[in-house]
């Protein structure tokens, strides 16, 4: 039987933290959460080489999860680090790319098996040129996604993944080439977010239509509503 890995999981909504904790116990990890990042840290430096992983909120009170992350880095350099934020923010990706964070992550993210995966696949990575492998693969992912109109929600932004390939040197020829692509993916997305939200305000209108239609039908069958 083997030790469990351990995972420190860090928001400041408990709501979160309990259901990250809850699939990460069933997929087999130990986890210790925190929801105020001054305790997290402080429990991380008197335990610098206990976690294996850190999964951290990027927007809390006190201390955000780049200054958390940035403190981590001065003890731990290795460890890998999966960011949670409620929004694609380009003030992250500009100054969380150089933290060797293995991946970035949007929520709600709606499959959990995916999430999981990320977990399971980024556990193990802790040199550079496994990162970077990685974050190439989530790329070419990114664009298959796509390329069958699916929305790569919960995902590494295909933003962040380019401005860290660049700052770690990655290959300048495949680099060039996702640079080129970027632009043309990125209007995509949006076209498919657009789609997306049209067909849910289509689909709330159609419902208010079809209660209209049967009110409508019970009136001129004379039944009476109360309102």
């Amino acid at each position: 039987m083997t030790d469990k890995q351990n995972i420190l999981v860090l928001d400041d909504e408990a709501i979160i933290t309990n259901l990250l904790q809850t699939i990460l116990e069933m997929a087999n990890y130990s986890v210790t959460v925190f929801n105020d990042s001054e305790k997290a840290l402080e429990y991380f430096l008197k335990n610098v080489h206990y976690f294996q992983m850190a999964i951290v909120d990027f927007q809390m009170p006190k201390l955000n999860g780049l200054d958390f992350i940035k403190r981590v880095r001065k003890e731990n350099k290795t460890m890998p680090v999966m960011m949670l934020t409620a929004y694609s923010n380009p003030f992250l990706i500009n100054n969380a790319a150089d933290l060797n964070i293995c991946e970035y992550i949007v929520k709600p993210f709606r499959d959990i098996k995916s999430f999981v995966a990320s977990v399971q696949k980024n556990m193990g990575q802790k040199s550079t040129e496994q990162r970077l492998a990685n974050f190439y693969q989530q790329f070419l992912e990114i664009i298959d996604l796509v390329m069958q109109d699916h929305i790569p929600l919960g995902y590494t932004s295909a933003n962040f993944i380019i401005k860290t390939l660049e700052i770690n040197q990655f290959d300048p020829k495949k680099l060039e080439v996702m640079k080129k692509i970027l632009p043309h993916l990125s209007e995509q997305i949006k076209f498919l977010e657009t789609q997306e939200s049209y067909l849910s305000l289509k689909r709330s209108n159609d419902l208010r239509k079809e209660t209209l239609e049967k009110l409508l039908r019970e009136i001129k069958e004379g039944k009476k509503h109360s309102l």
